[in-house]
């Protein structure tokens, strides 16, 4: 409340110290102001509880177990498996995990992407094929 009692002071203190022709009274200012300022705040609010309600329920839906993706990682070959473990697993960047792997750079980001991709359309379709 007193972020919107800021807010809309400070909003009547640059219309007041502008050159705006104002032609109603200072109540009718400030009370529309507050309106405005209280709407919008509401607007606000509403959003960001809708998009905090969106992401956790994305999240828990797609949250495969641990053992689906190792599973799907079984399935990749052991090269791509490899840049995935490299990267995911020990948390290396990706030149070092081209250079532990002994790979250019390049290779080890096509590899990684490959796995990625494959592992999404093995979890999307959930069958035991990646």
């Amino acid at each position: 409340a007193e972020d919107l009692a800021q807010d809309v002071m400070l909003r009547v203190w640059r219309l007041l110290t502008g050159n705006y022709p104002l032609d109603v009274s200072a109540s009718t200012l400030i009370f529309t102001l507050a309106r405005d300022a209280f709407v919008r705040h509401t607007a606000d609010e509403e959003r960001a509880s809708a998009r905090d309600e969106a992401v956790a329920g994305h999240q828990e839906q797609s949250r495969p177990d641990v053992g689906m993706i190792r599973e799907g990682v079984a399935g990749l070959s052991n090269e791509i498996a490899a840049a995935l473990h490299a990267v995911v697993v020990r948390g290396l960047s990706h030149r070092d995990a081209s250079v532990a792997l002994g790979v250019p750079l390049g290779t080890l980001k096509a590899r990684l992407r490959r796995g990625v991709v494959r592992l999404r359309g093995w979890l999307a379709k959930g069958t035991d094929e990646v």
